[in-house]
C-alpha cells in the first residue's frame, strides 16, 4: 500500500487500543479519522458506520473538508480483514494517502 505511514493521533470519543510502533511522524493538517474498533465497528466523524458507507461518508467529509490524507485508528486487535476494507473505501472515496496511527513504543 503506497503513502501508508505511522502516527500518533487520538480519535476524540471513540478509545481504541493502538498497537506499538518504533517509528511515527506526526500529522499536522490531516481532518478525516476513521476509527475501527476491536469489536469490529466502524466510527467516522463521531458516529457509527458500516463498511458499507464508508467511502461515501469520505466522500461528504471531503466536500466539507478537503484534505489529501485521512488516518486510521484501529484497536491492535482490529480484524485485519475490516481494517482492509476500509482503507479499500478510502481509495475509493479519491484519498491514496492513508496514515495509520499507533502508540509510541
Amino acid at each position: 500500500v503506497t503513502g501508508v505511514q505511522t502516527c500518533a493521533l487520538p480519535i476524540y470519543g471513540i478509545e481504541v487500543n493502538k498497537p506499538k510502533a518504533a517509528n511515527q511522524s506526526k500529522q499536522k493538517s490531516a481532518n478525516i479519522f476513521v476509527a475501527i474498533k476491536d469489536n469490529g465497528e466502524i466510527w467516522l466523524d463521531k458516529r457509527r458506520v458500516d463498511v458499507e458507507r464508508v467511502a461515501a461518508n469520505i466522500e461528504k467529509l471531503l466536500a466539507e473538508q478537503p484534505t489529501d490524507v485521512v488516518i486510521i485508528q484501529a484497536d491492535k486487535d482490529a480484524k485485519h480483514g475490516v481494517v482492509v476494507k476500509v482503507m479499500d473505501a478510502i481509495k475509493e472515496a479519491g484519498i491514496d494517502r492513508i496514515s495509520i496511527a499507533a502508540a509510541k513504543g
